[in-house]
């Protein structure tokens, strides 16, 4: 029985068939997705894997007695010819991540490892160099590595921070798909890590007797995150820029929203050129939306600028005016991307909300929202209603709010009464009215 799982596991974790690296190389995407999500339920490989783990749960010292010399033979066979034999070195460190992890989660990792296995003198003595040295080493063995990284991040102390941040920064620059992609994956984990404490430590008991939850704090500065902010975020923008099949690559786009997240007002040093490079980005995207979620972390990217650079000083919403108005007006006037609207018209929202008196720019916007086309959206609907208010509370009303405007305006009213689901904003909408509108000028109608 012995010789039967040991031969299943070495023969299941270590060949490489043919369709495998034809995956690798050509659907980049599929591979990330079954390495590093957890899509590849039904493969010979991960039938290994679990087989292993559930092994290790219950003789993990016999176990760790059979693997580690299959391991040392493996990692020996790979130093005698890295070019050709990669494989080898691929099944080891799987074979370290099946019986080194006992126990993980989503948010941190691992976050208890085998005491039987030397994690920690491997990954220095293997992962360390295949990152560092300019070898010839296969891609998957780097990209390997970095997997290797992100698993077992919470292990890691704290002064390894900066060494793996730009080991990681620098694999952005590979034309390969899935290394990059693992590489922006790594800055994510690292950037956004917090630290692991007990959850008992995460309550605290308020006068009230009532449990509040308090977030545990990130595991790394912010202030060392901001020394490294310039070339971590041209580098992530060079990957969606260059490399043709990242172009709308989920896992860099959502790597670059949670960067600006920590960095907050620190973003200031690079907000010129996320802003020209996300401006380049919709206005390619328009012509033929894809992927949502890209979508999304783009705009929430955009969203996240304004927010964090004009928190403490709204007058910088004209820089951003300047920016992207042209821009939005241009998505507004596309069919092709009709999705983006309620977006563009949520950071539209967002850029009247700072400011003091509104400019022609906007007048233009108020004549276009008040189409009784806009108003099926229900994504729009929430955030045009939201508009009115900060337009009524800015504007002179006695020249702006004519009685033709005004009939548009209650006409949107009823149109959005007689939706069941949409009766809440439009009495929004009529709040604004009677809250800013002179009596003189509603007199028409009440």
């Amino acid at each position: 029985m012995h010789n039967v799982v040991f031969i299943y596991i070495y023969t299941c974790i270590y060949i490489y068939i043919e369709s495998d690296l034809e995956m690798y190389e050509t659907n980049g995407e599929d591979w990330v997705l079954r390495d590093m999500e957890g899509s590849d339920l039904f493969t010979r490989r991960r039938g290994a894997v679990d087989l292993v783990r559930a092994l290790c749960e219950c003789f993990e010292e016999q176990m760790a007695k059979m693997i580690m010399p299959l391991i040392q033979s493996m990692t020996e066979e790979y130093e005698s010819n890295k070019a050709e034999k990669f494989p080898a070195m691929d099944a080891v460190i799987n074979l370290m991540l099946a019986m080194g992890v006992k126990k993980s989660t989503r948010q941190f990792g691992a976050t208890e490892i085998s005491t039987r296995i030397p994690i920690f003198k491997f990954f220095e003595r293997y992962i360390i160099p295949e990152l560092k040295e300019k070898s010839k080493a296969h891609d998957i063995i780097r990209a390997d590595a970095l997997k290797f990284i992100v698993i077992f991040r919470t292990q890691w102390e704290t002064k390894m921070f900066l060494s793996l941040l730009s080991l990681a920064c620098k694999f952005l620059k590979e034309k390969d798909y899935v290394l990059h992609t693992y590489a922006a994956i790594a800055i994510e984990k690292i950037v956004t890590l917090r630290v692991n404490v007990n959850m008992s430590e995460s309550f605290l008991i308020a006068p009230s007797d009532s449990l509040t939850y308090t977030r545990a704090p990130f595991k790394y500065p912010k202030e060392e995150l901001l020394k490294h902010l310039k070339p971590v975020i041209e580098n992530l923008f060079y990957v969606l820029e260059k490399h043709q099949e990242s172009h709308t690559n989920e896992y860099v786009m959502s790597t670059i929203l949670l960067v600006i997240q920590r960095a907050q007002e620190g973003l200031i040093a690079v907000v010129g050129p996320l802003l020209q490079q996300s401006k380049k980005m919709l206005l390619a995207l328009s012509k033929n939306p894809q992927k949502p979620r890209f979508t999304h972390c783009l705009f929430e990217t955009i969203a996240a600028s304004i927010y964090y650079i004009c928190k403490s000083d709204s007058s910088k919403v004209d820089n951003f005016e300047r920016e992207l108005m042209d821009t939005f007006f241009q998505i507004l006037g596309q069919t092709t991307c009709t999705e983006f609207h309620p977006y563009v018209f949520q950071l539209m929202a967002m850029m009247l909300r700072l400011r003091t008196k509104i400019t022609q720019q906007y007048v233009d916007l108020f004549e276009k929202i008040l189409s009784a086309n806009l108003w099926h959206d229900q994504g729009t609907i929430e955030a045009l209603s939201g508009m009115f208010e900060d337009y009524l509370q800015k504007v002179n009303v006695d020249e702006f709010v004519t009685k033709a405007r005004l009939e548009k305006i209650l006409s949107i009213f009823a149109t959005l009464l007689n939706k069941r689901t949409q009766d809440f904003q439009a009495f929004r909408v009529l709040k604004a009215v009677f809250q800013f509108v002179p009596k003189f000028v509603s007199g028409f109608f009440f």
